[in-house]
């Protein structure tokens, strides 16, 4: 059963030669059981003639029985809710409440169509010619439909910088034909979850990433209406003229414009969306904004077949309006796709007296890579070492702090404030698994990781950079592993970046420093004090501790 399905039939229609393949339905009176979640339910064996086969979808069980050959059928289905768009019935509108007017079933243009007659009569004309307006009169649209039906409703117009006027009908205020519009069922639209889903992905792929963004013209004017409701979209161009257009197609100014437009584009996406079968590729639709990225060795020939599809279907593209690239705009957002997803791989050495921080960036081969190793000492990052200066306990913080480095050198942390840019992705390979879990969970109490962690935490967030730190086993990470050796027969010294503490930006680490070094200090401090007032120091002996 498909609860969310209309309570209208589904149509399944056949379009191979196949035998067997059933549509097995369930009745009660049937003779052909089957088991489902074990236990038997009868039904009947419906084949599918070759004319069509019809049934309930919302409240009978069913499924396919077995066949063979090539068995291919088309089953069309509408989703549920309301299918009738009677803009005259009385119902409740749901959502924002629409402003409540005089009813007048003809209504005066407003003065910005006043002023531009000439304009609106153009337009309307060469719509006409599209098959999308017609003109008439009321008398022959109350002869036809009734009076009572007939609504010409007020049009403003708002100029274009080419001289020609965008029609704006008012299907509110004085027809009331929004106000008895009742849509059951909401658009959905993709918005900024979605889009950085798409960026997300496509940088996840590995591959270079093309994108392209496509704008349809007159999008909501492809709908058809049924020609009952045509006197409801009715309107003129010169108000005092007995000339009266009508529509017949989705207006500007209607509140089911959007929806049907959505409905019938979506049968449109689906389709092409099916004929590229397995194809790696995202698609997204804002009205009549549209947005498409491939990836892969046959991004470019998914990318025109996915355009021909479009184009064999009857989308009317607004080619002077196409962008593509590795960059491209949507909905006013700015998708990059190219250099955008950062590849390096860091290790860290801890040992006595020293640590080794390094990393190389990925490339077809280590000698084009570049790379960086840096030698730190108890004075650079005390923070690092133990009163012994030694640093083995601290190889999380140190190779944490090698992954920060990695994005300093590799100039990944340039700030932006550009709004419109999404959140650029960086991917680093550690073999440090706990620094991998530290990032999903985004905290961490540990001693001095907390540190690097904070410092790590602000600099990602003032460079707009989401990073994804992937954990690799030791074995797989030789070249990092050379590096914090200081062992670089691997790479090039043309391509080592030079380095030096004092130029990674750690100074929200130095300040949490100093400020513990404070705290601490304060505290061996008070706690001399005390021992000085009573003549022993706080810390007893286990002899001089009082007995259980």
């Amino acid at each position: 059963m498909d609860s969310r399905n209309s309570p209208v039939d589904n149509l399944v229609l056949p379009l191979t030669k196949f035998s067997g393949g059933e549509v097995w339905l369930k009745d009660e009176d049937g003779t052909v059981p089957q088991s489902l979640e074990q236990v038997e339910v009868m039904g009947k064996a419906a084949s599918i003639p070759t004319d069509k086969l019809i049934f309930n979808a919302k409240e009978t069980l069913r499924c396919t029985l077995p066949w063979t050959g090539r068995r291919l059928v088309a089953e069309l289905s509408l989703v549920g809710g309301s299918s009738d768009s009677d803009c005259a019935s009385p119902r409740t509108n749901v959502g924002e409440p629409l402003d409540e007017s005089s009813f007048e079933a003809i209504r005066d243009n407003y003065t910005s169509a006043k002023l531009t007659v000439q304009e609106l009569e153009l337009k309307f004309r060469e719509e006409e010619k599209l098959g999308r307006m017609y003109p008439t009169t009321f008398a022959t649209l109350a002869a036809e439909h009734g009076e009572g039906r007939v609504r010409v409703a007020a049009m403003g117009a708002v100029a274009k910088p080419d001289g020609t006027v965008r029609p704006l009908h008012d299907g509110t205020h004085g027809v009331r034909v929004n106000n008895g519009i009742h849509l059951v069922n909401q658009t959905a639209t993709p918005g900024p979850a979605e889009v950085a889903h798409v960026v997300s992905s496509a940088k996840r792929s590995r591959e270079a990433a093309f994108g392209i963004s496509a704008d349809v013209t007159a999008a909501h004017r492809l709908v058809k209406h049924r020609r009952k409701d045509h006197p409801l979209m009715a309107c003129k161009a010169d108000a005092s003229s007995s000339v009266v257009w009508v529509n017949t197609v989705g207006t500007f100014g209607l509140s089911v414009a959007s929806f049907w437009w959505s409905r019938l584009f979506g049968i449109v996406g689906r389709t092409v969306a099916r004929a590229l079968l397995q194809e790696w590729f995202y698609q997204l639709c804002y009205v009549d904004d549209m947005h498409g990225v491939f990836t892969g060795r046959q991004k470019f020939r998914n990318l025109v077949m996915w355009f021909v599809l479009y184009l064999a279907l009857g989308t009317p593209f607004s080619f002077k309006k196409f962008k593509g690239g590795f960059k491209v705009p949507f909905v006013g957002y700015e998708l990059g796709y190219a250099a955008t997803v950062a590849w390096f791989r860091t290790d860290a050495k801890c040992s006595d007296g020293f640590v080794v921080i390094a990393g190389w960036e990925l490339s077809d081969d280590t000698f084009s890579s570049r790379w960086f190793s840096l030698r730190l000492s108890p004075k650079d990052a005390p923070y690092l070492f133990d009163e012994k200066e030694k640093s083995q306990w601290a190889s999380g913080s140190a190779e944490l702090l090698a992954t920060l480095a990695a994005l300093h050198a590799f100039g990944y942390l340039s700030a932006s404030v550009d709004r419109t840019l999404l959140d650029i992705e960086c991917v680093a390979d550690t073999d440090n698994q706990g620094n991998s879990r530290l990032l999903k969970k985004g905290s961490s109490t540990k001693w001095p990781l907390m540190l690097v962690n904070m410092q790590l935490s602000d600099l990602l967030l003032r460079a707009s950079l989401k990073l994804l730190l992937n954990w690799r086993p030791r074995s797989e990470n030789q070249h990092a592993d050379d590096l914090t050796n200081e062992v670089f027969t691997s790479f090039s010294s043309e391509h080592r970046i030079d380095l030096r503490y004092a130029d990674l930006p750690l100074a929200l680490l130095h300040q949490l420093w100093e400020t513990k070094e404070s705290f601490d200090e304060a505290r061996r401090a008070q706690a001399a004090l005390a021992a000085d007032a009573s003549g022993h120091s706080l810390r007893k002996r286990k002899a001089e501790k009082t007995p259980w």
